[in-house]
């Protein structure tokens, strides 16, 4: 029978030490890293879900105060297209003809939207919607709510780029 033989690491124990404390302290920064990135993304996420949400209120007071119009007075209009660059995002308000009357991106004003999740708001079966797309942007939509039920639905959809780029560095 053949015996295999070892052979026996002659390090010290300070190396030892030393070795140890270092893996240590790098599996340490790596796991905070981690976990860091993860909690500031799913924040990011919140704060910007709670944003899109108080700012429907107000484009909703204002709606109402300014009769259902995005037009008159244009005060409405540029206030939209605030809250749409300061969130980063894409705002649309659509009538109760699925029409496009105000797009914060300018392409789609007129257009005619079928959605079913705006359906569904705009129907009255929903309250609201509010979901993560593919880990790429949020959308909320929320209903304008007039004397006759549901006359407005604002859509907000915000891209995530910005948290995943941050959560990056």
């Amino acid at each position: 029978m053949a015996k295999i033989k070892l052979k026996k690491f002659n390090i010290s124990l300070k190396t030892f030490i030393i070795s140890c404390i270092i893996i240590i302290s790098v599996l340490i920064v790596g796991i905070s890293y981690y976990v860091f990135n993860k909690v500031y993304y799913r924040e990011y996420k919140e704060d910007l879900a709670n944003s899109m949400i108080e700012n429907s209120h107000m484009l909703e007071d204002k709606l109402r105060s300014n009769g259902m119009t995005v037009d008159n007075p244009q005060d409405l209009n540029y206030q939209i297209d605030t809250v749409a660059a300061m969130l980063d995002a894409r705002i649309m308000v659509v009538n109760s003809e699925y029409r496009i009357i105000k797009d914060s991106f300018g392409e789609r004003t007129n257009s005619i939207i079928v959605n079913s999740d705006v359906i569904k708001v705009m129907s009255g079966k929903s309250d609201y919607y509010l979901e993560e797309l593919s880990h790429e942007y949020i959308r909320y939509i929320y209903p304008v709510v007039g004397e006759d039920g549901v006359v407005r639905v604002i859509i907000f959809n915000a891209s995530l780029e910005n948290a995943r780029e941050l959560s990056k560095v």
